[in-house]
């Protein structure tokens, strides 16, 4: 397939159209790995370039040469058609250059203030002390022109995620930043503050800012972004503008082939519910509602997702369902038996799996893989016996899984924390399903991943769902929630608001019933 699109080259001081920033061969190499392979690339005033490609591709590398954060070892960079050696952050700040980190650079006991202004505090009386009022004036100009609204004196640890973004969003902007960075911005928003971020961008964009978005999503780089370059193990692919760009185009051109969305073949259910809650009712610790008379069903042979912004009473749920909490009211129902009063262990009897949301949760970093898979088994036959641990069949069980779940590491005993996260997910899928459930809980089970690891963990668990588990799916991205979902319930302040056969769901409706709002006219199906 031939998809590459040359990369605009103008020579610095002649183009007519100049980009603000001509990045010319840059290579970057790590021990064993070519991180950047002579790469072109350019950005231009008033747009937004999506830097678009799976995890290690290669796109944060790049971008923190930009950012000063990495030195390239060969390899040229225009800011504005002149020449310049970004040797530290101070730099690119100077020229002009900010990054808003994947995993932000903040100091949560600081107020909002304070974070934006440390490092850069405007002085006064002979420099002695930080002048806040003009720093607070300045911000909030900022504040004003970009619609970044945050309470400057609140303490950061006390904000969501989705506000923090926005004081490092502030922090470079403050600094002076009109080429801005955004590194994965979306990972760990929620749908309502991805659409905020983007109206964000939206403004830059006017103000004549360019933007570069660093991604793995296809359908976010095409909705927000101008142009968009593909990278694929640390090489640029090419360059598509995104009236022309499509999603298959973007897929095959990120991962070296065609990419087929698996036809979902939905699963026969049966009447009885394998997992059943049942007019659940959970109080905080401040003694406020946080579910309220909450029923689900989920049968043998199908998915069913669990929709809502986060922070509505998902995280309550799922700590009723795995035994974490006890529910003020109501009951769980593990394969008709009421475990409601039963411990974790217990509910594992019933077939139960769990995938946690935060891989780091489910993992030991410090162990193995072959330890790691042995988490949770180690009571069990063939695994133990009496007081000791069989080594071979475990040995052989965990080159079994790591094979069948395609585990790229040395062997069973490198370390978990040496693994990219799409390889420490595969050893949690494998682990957990390898258990021949019968339940599977699955909360954001693919969140940071990229294409082909997202893939793999949905075709998982399609496969297991086609087998006949009953598989809640709780999680943060829509676009997982309806791709491999047969039904999905909308949770909304603790209540479900409704409950639809996904095929026959609108995309349009999503937002009203995320909102807690569902037209006159429609119905449930099978809600408990």
């Amino acid at each position: 397939m031939n998809l590459q699109v040359d990369e605009p080259k103008p020579t610095p001081d002649t183009s007519l159209v100049q980009p603000v920033v001509i990045m010319r061969g840059i290579t970057k190499r790590f021990p064993g790995v070519i991180a950047n392979d002579n790469i072109d690339l350019s950005i231009y005033k008033g747009e937004v370039l999506g830097l678009l490609g799976e995890n290690g591709a290669g796109k944060t590398v790049l971008m923190s040469i930009l950012a000063g954060i990495h030195k390239p070892d060969s390899g040229e960079i225009y800011i504005k058609g002149k020449k310049v050696v970004i040797n530290n952050p101070a730099t690119a700040i100077r020229h002009g250059i900010g990054m808003v980190h994947q995993h932000f650079m903040l100091i949560k006991e600081l107020t909002v203030l304070e974070n934006i202004i440390l490092g850069y505090e405007p002085r006064s009386r002979g420099r002695l002390f930080v002048d806040f009022q003009s720093a607070r004036e300045k911000v909030k100009q900022l504040q004003e022109k970009y619609k970044l609204y945050v309470n400057l004196d609140e303490i950061l640890a006390k904000l969501p995620i989705g506000l923090q973004q926005r004081v490092e969003i502030l922090k470079v902007l403050y600094r002076g930043a009109d080429i801005l960075i955004l590194d994965e911005p979306t990972a760990v928003l929620t749908p309502e503050e991805v659409g905020n971020l983007f109206e964000i961008m939206k403004s830059f964009k006017q103000a004549g800012k360019a933007v570069i978005f660093i991604t793995h999503k296809i359908r976010e780089a095409i909705q927000i972004c101008d142009r968009i370059t593909v990278l694929r193990r640390g090489k640029v692919v090419g360059s598509l503008n995104v009236n022309v760009a499509t999603p298959d185009a973007l897929a095959e051109m990120m991962i070296g082939k065609r990419f087929i969305s698996e036809t979902i073949q939905r699963g026969i259910t049966t009447k009885t519910p394998l997992l059943k809650i049942s007019k659940v009712d959970v109080y905080n610790e401040k003694r406020v509602k946080v579910l309220s008379n909450v029923n689900l069903d989920v049968f043998s042979g199908e998915i069913l997702g669990l929709a809502g912004v986060e922070g509505n009473g998902q995280t309550e749920l799922v700590e009723v369902i795995i035994g974490l909490r006890k529910p003020d009211k109501g009951a769980v129902f593990m394969d008709g038996v009421n475990v409601t009063n039963m411990s974790i262990s217990k509910r594992f009897e019933f077939g139960f799996s769990y995938i946690p949301g935060d891989r780091h949760n489910a993992l030991v970093q410090e162990l193995s893989i072959m330890e790691n898979i042995l988490l949770g088994k180690h009571n069990n036959p063939p695994f133990s016996k009496r007081l000791f641990i069989n080594k071979d069949i475990l040995k052989a069980h965990s080159e079994m899984l790591v094979k069948d779940y395609n585990v790229r590491a040395t062997n069973i005993y490198t370390l978990v924390k040496n693994l990219s996260g799409g390889n420490q997910q595969r050893i949690i899928l494998a682990r957990e399903l390898s258990k021949n459930p019968q339940i599977i809980l699955a909360v954001n089970p693919s969140r940071g991943l990229d294409i082909a690891a997202t893939n793999f963990v949905h075709s998982k668990l399609i496969e297991m769902r086609n087998k006949g588990c009953a598989i809640l799916l709780v999680s943060a991205d829509l676009d997982e929630i309806l791709n491999i979902s047969d039904r999905i319930a909308f949770i909304y302040e603790g209540k479900i608001v409704t409950v639809r056969d996904s095929n026959v769901l609108k995309r349009e409706e999503i937002g009203l019933l995320m909102s807690g709002i569902e037209n006159e006219g429609n119905t449930t199906t099978r809600e408990g």
